[in-house]
């Protein structure tokens, strides 16, 4: 728009110049005339001479507009035409300038009447995004209290299942589990020499339960005194739980009911350790608690279990009244009877 009003000036300034030079030279032109026809042969002072110039001027000047008048009503009638087409050219200008800007405020109103609109619903999508967060929260604060109760009724039925099995395992200890006893009988005669004591025996290992017995074995051993026979009793024990901690001595036989397992065994002692514990037994006790002594411990396993059971038993093979201890010579072989075996005693789990 102001390129074009510029262009305009640029036509108007230099044409109105040249009609205000025209209109000049031509008013000289008519003063100098006038002057040399009117010159009056008198000498006036300069300041009148130089006032009746510009009156003279004036009064020409006026004169010629006077008689020029309809061309220079013309030629500034002309301007005015220019101008006024100039002007209504700028003004239809103007006026799509603003119709456009009009159409531009039209359209950021839109676009901000559509700005708050989706703010609005954006508004509205949060509102509701809240309200579902908030419906959200409470089903899941409803899923935890439920699954609370839940794993509390889960932890009352694994308690209620650990009850049961436990009363299924001691029911299939009262009723089907293997029970497995040992008899110890002497089988020969007892040899006492310089060296050590040999005790034959023979062990007979049976299954008196409803199911078969796994990895049974037994120890066995001779004492001097009857608190030596009580420690190595416990040591048997102690040794047989150590197997279970250690999840070892998976060995040995399988033991089935009505099948009995017969060991002849001898056992044997060094004389030195049955003599230290028998002189010790009689030093402190008496006769009484000196004599000879098997102890021995059988161990097994129930189907499905880790740990070992065992059975235990401790027997004396001597009497106060039958001492084969006070013979002197280096050697000697005693005759047993059965009627020898005269205290036996033991554990079973």
């Amino acid at each position: 728009m102001w390129g074009r009003l510029l262009r305009a000036a640029i036509l108007i300034v230099p044409a109105a110049t040249v009609v205000c030079v025209v209109t000049l030279l031509e008013l000289a032109d008519i003063s100098s005339r006038q002057q040399a026809a009117n010159r009056h042969p008198q000498q006036q002072s300069g300041h009148t001479t130089e006032k009746q110039d510009w009156t003279t001027q004036i009064a020409v000047a006026t004169d010629w507009l006077d008689r020029h008048r309809e061309w220079v009503n013309i030629i500034f009638t002309g301007f005015v035409a220019v101008f006024t087409g100039t002007l209504w050219g700028a003004t239809k200008r103007l006026a799509h300038f603003a119709q456009t800007q009009a159409g531009d405020m039209q359209d950021l109103l839109r676009a901000a009447r559509d700005n708050t609109t989706a703010a609005a619903s954006q508004a509205e999508a949060m509102k509701q995004l809240h309200a579902v967060s908030e419906a959200q929260e409470r089903v899941m604060r409803e899923q935890a209290e439920t699954m609370a109760a839940s794993l509390a009724l889960t932890q009352k039925s694994a308690e209620a299942a650990t009850k049961a099995a436990d009363i299924a395992e001691k029911t299939l200890i009262s009723t089907d589990r293997p029970w497995v006893g040992m008899d110890t009988k002497l089988s020969g005669r007892i040899v006492v020499d310089s060296g050590e004591y040999r005790v034959p025996v023979d062990i007979t290992l049976t299954n008196y339960g409803k199911s078969p017995a796994l990895s049974v074995d037994y120890f066995i051993e001779l004492c001097g005194s009857v608190d030596t026979a009580v420690i190595r009793h416990h040591q048997m024990i102690n040794s047989v739980q150590y197997m279970t901690a250690l999840h070892s001595g998976f060995v040995g036989k399988t033991l089935f009911p009505g099948f009995p397992d017969l060991h002849s065994k001898r056992v044997t002692a060094s004389r030195a350790t049955i003599d230290g514990e028998r002189e010790k037994a009689i030093s402190s006790e008496g006769t009484d608690q000196a004599g000879l002594y098997i102890v021995a411990c059988a161990y097994y396993r129930l189907p499905g279990a880790e740990f070992f059971r065992h059975t235990t038993a401790v027997h004396q093979i001597t009497t106060p009244d039958y001492d084969p201890f006070i013979v002197t010579a280096d050697k000697a072989v005693f005759e047993i009877h059965q009627s020898m075996l005269v205290t036996s005693r033991g554990q079973m789990t």
